[in-house]
């Protein structure tokens, strides 16, 4: 939600999401993503549910999904 250091962005009304909610960096050379919870309140989960860990990186693959606070928030990641 906060537009300074986010590139994506919630309208600040969004329940559940926070202001540094999760970061996804994608390795061109391994050709995959890496996905951190930051410590959300509500958290970040994996598309078939299970909760991330704060700070710790887990790897995504193109076709993989993952969402924030509940399934209303979901994303899928691609390479295009």
């Amino acid at each position: 939600r906060d537009p300074s250091s986010c590139d994506f962005v919630f309208p600040s009304n969004t329940q559940g999401i926070s202001r540094n909610h999760c970061k996804l960096q994608f390795n061109p050379q391994t050709q995959m993503f890496v996905l951190y919870d930051l410590g959300s309140s509500y958290g970040t989960f994996l598309g078939n549910g299970q909760k991330l860990t704060a700070n710790v990186a887990e790897k995504l693959y193109a076709g993989d999904t993952f969402y924030l606070c509940d399934t209303n928030n979901r994303f899928a990641v691609t390479k295009e």
